[in-house]
């Protein structure tokens, strides 16, 4: 069975080249089917990526798709401090 980073790293490359190969596709799938982590964070990249396209399509701006996200409000420690949090469970 694929690791959860694993099947992150596969959802990520199912949305931004929009195939995988038929082996990679049904593990994604059958991790997807008893992770609900998973299964939460392919839908919540797919709702952003969806997001991105319809900003792109309004806007003919393509910089969406390539910019940094900024986080107001945050120190540079803090946002370290949830990256670091966020790599250690992937």
């Amino acid at each position: 069975m694929l690791s959860c980073k694993e099947a992150t790293r596969l959802t990520e490359q199912k949305i931004f080249e929009g195939k995988l190969s038929r082996v990679k596709a049904w593990q994604l799938s059958m991790h997807l089917k008893m992770c609900d982590a998973c299964k939460r964070y392919s839908q919540q990249s797919a709702m952003v990526e969806k997001a991105f396209r319809e900003r792109l399509e309004s806007t003919g701006d393509e910089t969406v798709l390539h910019s940094e996200v900024e986080l107001p409000g945050l120190s540079p420690e803090k946002k370290d401090a949830i990256l670091k949090r966020l790599e250690s469970h992937l």
